[in-house]
């Protein structure tokens, strides 16, 4: 366990989390989706011990939501349904009415702007190019998502964005890659 940490975010879903770069996607997926067949770059992260919604939750405590790309051709907010792709975001399913209710906090701009929907086999295709595939149990239809993620600004009142305070005493740089300390 850890201090401050949604302890629904299992260490492989955290490395993933933060090896993922700007403009990378996980799927969250309900139990009926095909997460084995899809997760073409890792096996899919199982998380069963609760439902997509908490999954999300957690997830968006910790990672930024893109709100810089292009989003006229896919925005970086996408739910599965069972229709086609539609630029609104009017709930389809009750568990993405759910969605929109948590996501909407998480997000830089208006949810119209961020936010479609994406018929099932887009839905498939997308998924299989996502970074990562996060499978639960939640036995709902349709409660499947894609979320992009974007970037941590840097505090505009720190002293140097390079340094980052350690437990006690000055500043601690932080390292680049190559780097080491010496």
């Amino acid at each position: 366990m850890l201090k401050g940490i949604n302890p629904i975010l299992t260490g492989d879903l955290l490395k993933v989390l933060r090896d993922m770069g700007h403009g990378n996607e996980i799927v969250i997926a309900d139990g009926n989706y095909a997460a084995t067949a899809d997760s073409v770059n890792r096996p899919p992260i199982w998380i069963t011990s609760t439902d997509v919604i908490e999954v999300i939750k957690a997830i968006l405590e910790v990672l930024p939501i893109d709100s810089g790309s292009d989003r006229r051709a896919s925005r970086p907010v996408r739910c599965m349904t069972e229709y086609g792709d539609s630029l609104h975001t009017h709930p389809t399913y009750p568990v993405h009415d759910e969605f929109m209710r948590i996501v909407a906090g998480s997000l830089d701009l208006p949810a119209e702007e961020m936010v479609m929907n994406v018929g099932r086999d887009k839905f498939h295709e997308q998924a299989r190019k996502a970074y990562a595939i996060v499978a639960t149990l939640d036995p709902r239809h349709f409660a499947c998502f894609i979320l992009r993620k974007g970037v941590l600004l840097p505090d505009p009142t720190a002293e140097n964005s390079c340094e980052q305070k350690g437990s006690e005493g000055p500043p601690v740089p932080m390292l680049t890659i190559g780097q080491h300390l010496g």
